[in-house]
């Protein structure tokens, strides 16, 4: 009768309260199939909120890291919009799409975020890793969907709450879903992404002033004109046209130079990343 409920969109509401009536086992998995179809914010925030009011306690984050990992790790190569799932922003697969707002379903409550920071590692590992980038068309690449996932679609405070949530379960007395260890290590796989993904901008802004910038220059005096003035006059006109030149090109130059040391100093942030290959361990 559970699935029969979840089949029917009207009444998913009830679907919780028939489904805290299977033995837990079957609760999780027929719960975590169901919450594969709720994809609006608000029906998210129903359902979670039903499973926490009717579940046994802590069946709820295991029914969402059911629901994530699968969203991210599950086969998409049949993908299937379904009704009421918010079309994907310009320049990110639909598929891509619903793997970055599955995060959402740990980012409700405070307790859920450290596994929302696995989850989210584990989605740009995925990005990172399985997706070829495009040089062609920066907007297709994995890079792109990383950038994406990580400034519009991830809370902004979500490291730092995943690692305070998991102090404040070990002051209380409480075990942490994710060990503090855990937490720790996963805080600096985070940051050690975003460091790239920023240098990788910089990077890109450097290639876009190198190619906006030419180092050509017209002249604006031509030939036929020298010939209708003096020698003074020529020699004026060629000296303001030196100088306007030397300052284009001063001006230019600083721009260039700024870009470079932008992207390098960028650059130099992932490669003495603490723990990164360049790191002298005996410092």
């Amino acid at each position: 009768y559970a699935s029969f409920l979840a089949s029917n969109r009207n009444l998913w509401s009830q679907v919780a309260l028939y489904a805290s009536l299977l033995s837990n086992q079957h609760m999780i998995d027929m719960y975590a199939d169901f919450l594969l179809q709720v994809h609006g914010d608000a029906e998210r925030q129903m359902t979670l909120e039903q499973a926490r009011e009717f579940f046994p306690e802590g069946a709820d984050i295991v029914v969402l890291r059911n629901v994530v990992r699968d969203m991210i790790l599950g086969d998409q190569e049949d993908f299937t919009r379904i009704p009421g799932e918010p079309l994907a922003p310009s320049g990110i697969s639909p598929v891509n799409a619903r793997m970055m707002r599955s995060i959402h379903w740990m980012c409700y409550h405070p307790e859920h975020m450290p596994d929302a920071l696995v989850c989210t590692n584990m989605l740009l590992r995925r990005f990172f890793l399985l997706n070829e980038m495009d040089a062609s068309d920066p907007s297709q690449s994995n890079l792109y969907d990383s950038k994406y996932f990580i400034e519009k679609v991830l809370p902004t405070n979500l490291v730092d709450m995943a690692v305070d949530q998991c102090g404040s379960n070990i002051i209380g007395g409480n075990a942490p879903h994710v060990p503090e260890p855990m937490v720790q290590n996963l805080k600096a796989e985070f940051v050690s992404f975003e460091s790239f993904l920023k240098a990788h901008t910089k990077y890109a802004q450097f290639l876009d002033v190198i190619s906006k910038t030419s180092p050509c220059h017209n002249a604006k005096s031509g030939a036929s004109n020298r010939g209708r003035r003096s020698a003074m006059e020529s020699e004026i006109s060629d000296k303001l046209e030196r100088n306007a030149f030397r300052q284009r090109k001063v001006a230019i130059c600083k721009i260039v130079i700024e870009a470079a040391r932008r992207a390098s100093d960028g650059w130099m942030d992932v490669l003495t990343f603490a723990g990164g290959w360049l790191v002298d361990l005996d410092d």
